[in-house]
């Protein structure tokens, strides 16, 4: 078990070498999503309204963060 969590947290540290912190930090944010899409999924899980607006906040959380990256480097050209 603790093979797992080294392995996820060096993955982690190595990713900032080549991805900005924030993007990172949004794709950590994403895994609370990915679960809830795979537990529908696979185990067929109902949602409840506060999951299903808790996905939606972090969703759009990751696209205004991404639109913003490519405003300022559209810029930065």
């Amino acid at each position: 078990m603790c093979f797992f969590t080294a392995l996820s947290h060096s993955l982690f540290t190595a990713s900032l070498r080549n991805l900005s912190a924030t993007t990172v930090g949004l794709v950590s944010c994403l895994q609370v999503f990915y679960g809830s899409v795979f537990a529908f999924a696979v185990l067929a899980e109902q949602a409840a309204l506060t999951t299903i607006l808790g996905r939606a906040l972090v969703v759009s959380a990751a696209f205004f963060e991404t639109w913003s990256v490519r405003k300022k480097q559209s810029h930065n050209i």
